[in-house]
């Protein structure tokens, strides 16, 4: 029960820090840790010897196209983020 909880803990530290690389401007910042993950994940499955490697692929690639969301998520929230601000500063000029 403990891994359990170790394991959805550690994973909701790796989305939120994916959810503040991704609002970043420079876009490959929130690109990091899904290559991360694939690669661990590839690790994982091909270099490990451990008998249940194939009952980790879903959940690997759950969680790399969840990563990919969230950086897309985050790239959209930045680009409406700076429209708004634009748009007031577009405001303020006309007055």
């Amino acid at each position: 029960m403990f891994k359990f909880f170790m394991a959805i803990m550690v994973a909701i530290v790796v989305l939120a820090t994916q959810q503040y690389l991704s609002t970043r401007k420079n876009w490959v910042m929130g690109g990091f840790l899904p290559i991360i993950w694939l690669g661990f994940s590839i690790w994982i499955i091909y270099f490990s010897h451990l008998k249940t490697n194939h009952s980790l692929i879903p959940a690997c690639v759950v969680m790399f196209l969840t990563l990919m969301c969230v950086w897309a998520e985050g790239r959209e929230s930045l680009k409406k983020r700076i429209n708004e601000e634009l748009n007031k500063m577009k405001i303020h000029d006309i007055k």
